[in-house]
This record gives C-alpha cells, sequence and structure tokens, in this order.
C-alpha cells in the first residue's frame, strides 16, 4: 500500500507508517473503495435508496483518513480533541443530509 499513501507518512517527523493512525488510514481506504463499488453498483441497478446509506459511512470514513493526513506533518501526529469533534460535527451534518436524502429516495 506503500504506492497510495501520503509521502509525509515516510518523511522525517513523528508520524510512525506502523503506528494504528497508518493502519487505521490504510483500513479507511480501502473501506472507501468497498463503499464506492457498492454506491456505483446500486446506480447501476437502479437501488436509489441505498445511496444515502452507503454514503454516510463513505463520508465518515473520508473525513477520519483526511483528518489522519492532516495531521501526519504537524509536530504532534496524533488525533486531538478538536479533530474528534470537528469529525463529528460533520458526521451529524452528513447524517441529517443522508436521512433527508433517503426520506426522498424513498
Amino acid at each position: 500500500m506503500r504506492y497510495v499513501e501520503p509521502k509525509k507518512f515516510y518523511e522525517d517527523n513523528l508520524f510512525s507508517p506502523e503506528s494504528d493512525a497508518a493502519d487505521w488510514w490504510r483500513v479507511c481506504w480501502i473501506f472507501e473503495k468497498v463503499m464506492l463499488l457498492l454506491g456505483v453498483t446500486a446506480a447501476i441497478e437502479n437501488i436509489w435508496w441505498l445511496l444515502p446509506i452507503l454514503f454516510f459511512p463513505f463520508s465518515m470514513s473520508w473525513l477520519y483518513r483526511a483528518a489522519v493526513e492532516g495531521k501526519v506533518g504537524t509536530g504532534y501526529p496524533d488525533l486531538e480533541v478538536g479533530d474528534v469533534m470537528g469529525i463529528s460535527l460533520f458526521g451529524w451534518i452528513i447524517g441529517l443530509v443522508c436521512l433527508i436524502w433517503f426520506g426522498v429516495a424513498v
């Protein structure tokens, strides 16, 4: 997976490519690809109500992965309380949008 990981993972900083955050980055990256594949399959098969259900975990995974990438180059590479609060705030907003989207699709 080294060819898809950000180069910042392997620069000389406090971030370890073998850390838990890097492992979660890899899990989120693979999970996003699976959700995209399922979403494209649902769109091809005209299962429109499934798209908002798939979009929510996809977007939450993307947010977490982006937060890990954003913290890598800083002096303290672990997620802090403010980062998690931002992820949860956007999670509530995305959840509300997906709920409305699901109501419209059904």
